[in-house]
């Protein structure tokens, strides 16, 4: 298994608004770095070892990747409001896979974990970041690499509920 051959855009892809108004045009790893990783808290202990204990550390890979994104400025503009010209866009710039890209945020807790840049509507960007996977497997057994979910499919915040990302194979 070669993470350099896995397609990191769902996984990027994750880090980008649900509300789907930041696409991602394109992705591709920088460099993959294979390492211990913590394993996140709600994963609390592994089902497949005996007694399903607690985990604390699994092998992985810290990857850095290259992706273009564009601005789509669907819903929130009344039929008279004009979709401004440009929006500051914030890229997260930490060691923090869990952080998401922002358009136009205010709210920012940590604004110095965020680069800042401006994107125009329809126009592509592009952008430098960070994703954390564990080694696995997939639903088919087959070695993948496992991305912490970002945020539960349904939108609401389920701890008990582990849904895995993997990023597939681009020979797959």
């Amino acid at each position: 298994m070669s993470p350099s051959t896995f397609d990191v855009r769902p996984g990027v892809e994750q880090q980008t608004p649900k509300q789907g108004y930041l696409q991602v045009v394109s992705a591709k790893v920088l460099k993959a770095e294979p390492m211990q990783l913590t394993l996140p808290w709600m994963w609390g202990s592994d089902p497949d070892r005996p007694g399903g204990r607690k985990v604390g550390t699994a092998p992985g890979y810290r990857i850095s990747y290259e992706a273009v994104l564009r601005w789509q400025p669907i819903g929130g503009y009344g039929p008279k409001e004009k979709v401004p010209a440009s929006l500051p866009l914030y890229a997260p710039n930490g060691t923090d896979s869990l952080a998401s890209f922002k358009v136009g945020a205010q709210d920012l807790t940590k604004p110095e974990h965020f680069t800042v840049s401006q994107i125009q509507p329809h126009t592509p960007v592009t952008v430098r970041g960070t994703l954390y996977a564990y080694t696995g497997q997939n639903n088919q057994k087959q070695p993948a690499l496992i991305v912490y979910p970002y945020r539960d499919p349904s939108g609401l915040p389920e701890p008990n509920r582990m849904t895995f990302l993997t990023l597939q194979s681009s020979g797959q």
